[in-house]
């Protein structure tokens, strides 16, 4: 019920913010400057209510002030619906064991559960324990579960701010913005699915997008730092390690082993030497195995699916030996490889923000795509890549572009996010009763990642045959590929 009633709260204010849009533009009488909407040179970009032409007339966004605040109002309902009465206030699972898991480390027992079944166990390293959950083990349980939920939902708005604001400057209003943001927290799963469950993967999101940002603006220490901060959490986006590694980004490297390597050895009395071994030794082999259970929506997962039947889908157990799906695997890791050697290797200006963000996208895709486990969750950091997809059709190369593949990516990118957006417990039981027949039909959502891996790779293939293009007409010679 409240999902539905955010739902249509949610039209609501888009339907109001559209009808002022359109209103504006069927009403011109010649050439206006809209509040925040009007394209711009940059982030500065002018805004003014002034007519550009000295055309007299009324001023069609004279009447959006108060529709401006009846949207703000209604975006700020839905919010509090959305996040301090269904999120804020939820169980969350996830988070709460992790906390009894530092209690249990500052008591200096097993901090992983070992005596329960794998997937039932504490799977992070010592270091996520240590530094992440320990501060919150020394609060009372309703206080830590209330600050951690404040947190998590300010750091997934903080982060989606960050990127469209880089991205897109100030040609998009604050209000459009929330409700930008309002309605993903509405339908997009991954985000719903996060919170509820009170998984660490906003905060992934935050440090994945400063991380880009500090890289577009040539600081690679800095985004380096971002990038090891992010996988202490979880190596969501492990790819994104193995980018600048390949892309030669040197003080990148030498800032995520600072970072890496500090907060080890900060956390290792607390830690312990002995917690280290056992989740090298035990724990890390079972992880990389992964399993088949129908909330994870890897490439690895579904090709494991081809050789199981359908009770696959319920079985939380590490995967056995199979044949053609470590063919299958080989064949997609080699893939991803080439695909980031092909478009991710080449120089690029610091003005180039599209492509250093395409690149950056193409990496977390790729990281969610052939990872042993990607939960439903998992995708949160997804949105940046949706979010410079988005910014990358007011490119200059975009309408260069020959229209057809312009098409085809857009419809890819829709695709990949409505897949997302899917709610996957709903599709469990909608479909499950088909799965013994055609096992593989549980598998839909998970086509999700690689369709986004294939419109990202498609824009980013256009966007470096742009740039070779005009470096060809104007200098004689293509861009050096080569960082």
């Amino acid at each position: 019920e409240g999902v539905a009633f955010t739902g249509y709260l949610t039209g609501i204010s888009l339907l109001v913010h559209g009808s002022v849009i359109l209103g504006a533009y069927l009403t011109r009488d010649g050439q206006w400057a809209s509040i925040g909407i009007a394209d711009g040179e940059g982030a500065g970009a002018k805004q003014s209510t002034d007519i550009v032409d000295g055309t007299d007339g009324p001023s069609p966004w004279m009447i959006s002030s108060l529709v401006r605040g009846i949207l703000l109002a209604v975006t700020a309902t839905v919010g509090t619906n959305q996040a301090l009465f269904k999120y804020i206030t939820a169980r969350q699972g996830e988070f709460a064991t992790h906390r009894y898991a530092a209690i249990r480390l500052l008591r200096g027992d097993d901090p992983f559960d070992s005596m329960r079944e794998v997937w039932q166990q504490i799977n992070v390293p010592p270091v996520t324990i240590a530094l992440v959950y320990t501060p919150w083990a020394l609060l009372p349980v309703d206080v830590a579960q209330a600050g951690w939920g404040i947190l998590h939902i300010s750091a997934i708005i903080g982060a989606t701010v960050l990127v469209a604001r880089t991205f897109f400057g100030s040609r998009i209003p604050p209000d459009l913005l929330a409700v930008m943001i309002v309605l993903i927290f509405s339908v997009y799963e991954p985000w719903r699915d996060t919170i509820w469950l009170g998984q660490p993967n906003g905060f992934i999101y935050l440090f994945l997008s400063i991380g880009l940002v500090m890289a577009m603006r040539n600081r690679w220490f800095l985004a380096g730092v971002c990038i090891a901060a992010s996988l202490v959490f979880k190596p969501v986006a492990s790819w994104v390690a193995l980018y600048v590694i390949l892309s030669r980004r040197w003080s990148a490297m030498v800032g995520g082993a600072v970072a890496g390597i500090g907060m080890i050895v900060i956390t290792l009395p607390l830690a312990g030497v002995n917690w280290w071994w056992v989740w090298i030794t035990r724990k890390m082999g079972d992880l990389a195995l992964g399993n088949a259970l129908h909330s994870n929506i890897s490439l690895q997962a579904v090709h494991a699916r081809l050789s199981l039947v359908s009770h696959a889908y319920y079985d939380a157990n590490a995967l056995p030996s199979l044949p053609l799906s470590g063919v299958l695997n080989g064949l997609m890791l080699a893939t991803a490889f080439m695909l980031v050697l092909a478009l991710t290797r080449r120089s690029r200006p610091v003005s180039d923000g599209i492509g250093m963000g395409l690149e950056w996208s193409l990496v977390i895709a790729l990281s969610l795509t052939t990872s042993p486990l990607s939960w439903v969750h998992y995708s949160t950091v997804g949105i940046v890549a949706f979010l410079v997809l988005l910014a990358s059709t007011r490119a200059p190369d975009w309408s260069w572009s020959p229209r057809g593949v312009r098409v085809a990516i857009g419809t890819v990118s829709l695709v990949a996010f409505a897949l997302l957006s899917m709610d996957e417990e709903l599709f469990l039981v909608r479909t499950a009763y088909w799965w013994e027949t055609w096992p593989m039909l549980g598998s839909i959502p998970a086509a999700s990642l690689p369709l986004l891996v294939v419109a990202i790779s498609l824009r980013l293939w256009l966007h470096n045959s742009w740039l070779d293009a005009r470096s060809t007409h104007d200098g004689g010679q293509k861009a050096v590929i080569s960082p």
